[in-house]
């Protein structure tokens, strides 16, 4: 097993670390060339033996951009933000890119950025990400594994809509709001829960999503939008407070009133 240089953590057969972004590509050369942990090391007393054993330190939460920032945002569009240091992604480069890893030091995405790429299956995005523009990644058909940083409050409209392989997704507890169309045409999403503090939704988030069996409003919602469920055939559970507020043809759905 080989350790970074710069942390400390685990990284066999890394070109870059997978904890701090340290660049390893020029340790790469020798086996020995990054260090291993130190072994436990014996310490006799007069009448016991005690086994010391040595741990690596603690890694710390990253709070800046890794060295090799430029190297990381090669496949992507990118502006400087303001503050110098920071980057927004506007678009790719390969338009055939199939892995979308995201480094620490991006805190936006910017509106369709991932536009309809025909081939982008996985989105990995550090949690310096705070801001997902609308339609960010609209109409990515291919896309199947996608995680939403926990510095993310807002899912803006339209931002997954048409991801037609998308079969499910983890939405962190930070969401407050999720804008209309969200998740429209996902058509194969089966799995999802809306996090315990949402308060607004928009119109047509789960349009034509007909693989999801069933979907829970959670109490804290404050403002529905009357289309919420348009185009929603399977069971919705909604506050009861909040039933008169959807529009009256929403029997297309089975909606299960629900008392906080």
């Amino acid at each position: 097993m080989k350790f970074c240089v710069d942390c400390g953590s685990p990284c066999e057969g890394a070109k870059f670390c997978p904890e701090c972004g340290f660049d390893l590509r020029p340790y790469l050369s020798s086996v020995d060339a990054l260090p291993q942990p130190p072994k436990p090391q014996m310490v006799v007393g007069q009448a016991t033996v005690t086994t010391v054993t040595t741990t690596q330190p603690t890694t710390q939460p990253t709070t800046q951009p890794p060295a090799n920032i430029q190297a990381l945002l090669a496949p992507f569009i990118v502006k400087r933000n303001a503050d110098g240091q920071t980057y927004t992604i506007l678009g790719v480069k390969d338009k055939s890119i199939q892995t979308a890893v995201i480094p620490y030091g991006v805190t936006a995405i910017g509106e369709r950025a991932f536009y309809a790429l025909p081939s982008l299956e996985s989105v990995q995005m550090a949690d310096s990400v705070t801001t997902i523009a609308a339609e960010a990644f609209y109409c990515c058909g291919k896309l199947k594994d996608i995680n939403i940083p926990n510095s993310i409050t807002v899912l803006k409209a339209s931002v997954l809509a048409g991801c037609r392989s998308l079969r499910r997704i983890q939405l962190p507890d930070s969401i407050s709001t999720i804008e209309h169309g969200a998740f429209l045409d996902c058509e194969v999403l089966e799995d999802i829960q809306i996090p315990p503090h949402v308060t607004d939704m928009g119109y047509a988030v789960f349009y034509n999503c007909h693989a999801l069996k069933y979907v829970v409003i959670p109490d804290s919602v404050q403002n529905i939008h009357c289309n919420l469920l348009d185009g929603y055939k399977n069971t919705a559970y909604v506050p009861r407070g909040l039933i008169s507020k959807l529009h009256p043809d929403y029997t297309k759905c089975t909606v299960i009133p629900v008392d906080p």
